[in-house]
């Protein structure tokens, strides 16, 4: 009986696991975008490097790297390429020119984020 209910719950609990690891990490980008917004305000200008390649965002400033988040459960996944990109806010907090979709992807289930040409993000 016990192996029966196991069968038919397990595949519903590793849907509701893959969504929750892919909304975690589309929280985790969103907070990262907005410390990058602080830090540009803060040091004249800041620099978000998107490593689709090692799951990987990067947060550095012209004087030295200020914070990376590595994503481990889910894939990040750049709309349009599979290279390094790097977006840039500058000293007053704007993006310059961004308008990307950055989504994370854990087995089946994907989030993500918007962001807009002056460096606004959405979630999806």
């Amino acid at each position: 009986m016990i192996g029966v209910l196991l069968s038919i719950a397990l595949p519903n609990l590793r849907e509701s696991l893959d969504a929750l690891n892919a909304r975690a990490a589309r929280e985790a980008a969103f907070a990262v975008f907005s410390r990058a917004r602080v830090v540009a305000l803060q040091q004249g200008g800041a620099n978000i490097t998107l490593d689709p390649q090692r799951d990987l965002i990067r947060i550095s400033t012209s004087r030295a790297r200020d914070f990376e988040q590595r994503f481990a459960e889910a894939d990040l996944i750049v709309e349009g390429t599979e290279d390094t990109v790097t977006l840039r806010y500058d000293a007053h907090g704007l993006g310059r020119m961004m308008s990307r979709t950055v989504s994370f992807r854990a087995r089946s289930k994907t989030a993500g984020l918007t962001i807009s040409s002056f460096g606004r993000v959405r979630r999806w």
